[in-house]
Formats: structure tokens, C-alpha cells, sequence
């Protein structure tokens, strides 16, 4: 069962390249796998404490393994701590971030991955000249609500907020937003 919930995803990972620049897209298409691999980590319990599949690459120079497709993390207690969504090059393509009550505190989703790389061997070599921008929602506990809400709304880039960031209360109307490109 676990190796066809592997494959499936595996395989959407495969298809999910909207995110993916025309110029990023030219520099990976010639990048393949040699082999994969499905791992699970486990607390000393014996908990599982993550899982979710690798990919190898036989590169001249070295062999390099990535994550990919889905990858789960769990608190000691077996609630999700995450969800991960990985392309087959390890980049990641959406994040879903839980409490230990198990309700969603943030979302991240790659909206563009990008490089300057002209060389594909370059890509495992200057893996941080990859450039990727998130959209990021983070949620809040609103006790007047008695449930989760969208605290805020916006884009990161290298660590960083750019662009417009909306903040909203618990109502759901927006309370104020930030310029960070005046930053």
C-alpha cells in the first residue's frame, strides 16, 4: 500500500511543474533520477516520526539524494506536524504546517522556481542559486471566533517578505497591509 501511495505521488510530483520558470524548465529537463527509495524515521518510541521517498542522481562527481513527492511529519503523539509536497529535484512545492491539536497554523506554496544555472550539472552543485518565491498563509486561534482564521497573506522570497502583505482579524476583514518592497 505505502509503495502505491509512493508511485501516485511520485507521479503528480512529476506533473506539478506549473511553478517551474521556461528557464528553469530547460535547465532540469535533461536531470533524471538512478534510483529511489521510501524512508520512514521513528522516535525512540517507535513513533513514526517522518516518511516520505528520495531521489538518487549518479552525477559525475558525486551521487546526491532529494526529497520528493509527499513527505509527512508527525508529533510523538501521531498528529501531523507537516505535509511537504517536493518536485523530483527537491524543491519544495507546498507546505502545510499543524498544531499539536492537529489545526492548521500555515501554508506555503511555491509560486515560481527559478535559476540563472546555464549548466544542468551546476543545478546539484550551486543548489543555492535556486530562486523560489512562497505564497504564505499563516492562521491564528481567534478566541472570539472559538476556531482557526487566516491571520495573514503574502509573498517570501529568499527568507524574506516581499511584495503586499495583508494582515486580517477575526472576522475576516482586512486590518492593515504592509508594503515590503518599500523595505
Amino acid at each position: 500500500m505505502k509503495y502505491i501511495i509512493f508511485s501516485f505521488f511520485l507521479f503528480q510530483c512529476h506533473l506539478s511543474y506549473s511553478q517551474h520558470s521556461e528557464r528553469f524548465t530547460s535547465l532540469i529537463k535533461k536531470i533524471e533520477y538512478s534510483d529511489s527509495s521510501y524512508i520512514e524515521n521513528h522516535y525512540s518510541d517507535g513513533a513514526v516520526k517522518s516518511e516520505g521517498a528520495y531521489l538518487y542522481y549518479d552525477m559525475p562527481e558525486y551521487n546526491y539524494s532529494k526529497k520528493a513527492g509527499l513527505w509527512l511529519e508527525y508529533y510523538n503523539t501521531g498528529v501531523i506536524k507537516s505535509e511537504s509536497v517536493y518536485d523530483n529535484l527537491g524543491n519544495l512545492l507546498r507546505k502545510s504546517l499543524y498544531d499539536k491539536e492537529g489545526s492548521i497554523s500555515s501554508e506555503i506554496t511555491a509560486t515560481l522556481i527559478d535559476s540563472e544555472l546555464s549548466s544542468p550539472k551546476d543545478y546539484f552543485l550551486r543548489n543555492d542559486e535556486i530562486s523560489i518565491t512562497f505564497r504564505i498563509k499563516s492562521y491564528k486561534y481567534g478566541k472570539d471566533i472559538d476556531g482557526i482564521y487566516l491571520r495573514e497573506l503574502g509573498l517570501s522570497k529568499g527568507g524574506k517578505r516581499i511584495g503586499v502583505w495583508k494582515m486580517y482579524t477575526q472576522s475576516g476583514k482586512l486590518e492593515k497591509e504592509i508594503d515590503y518592497n518599500d523595505n
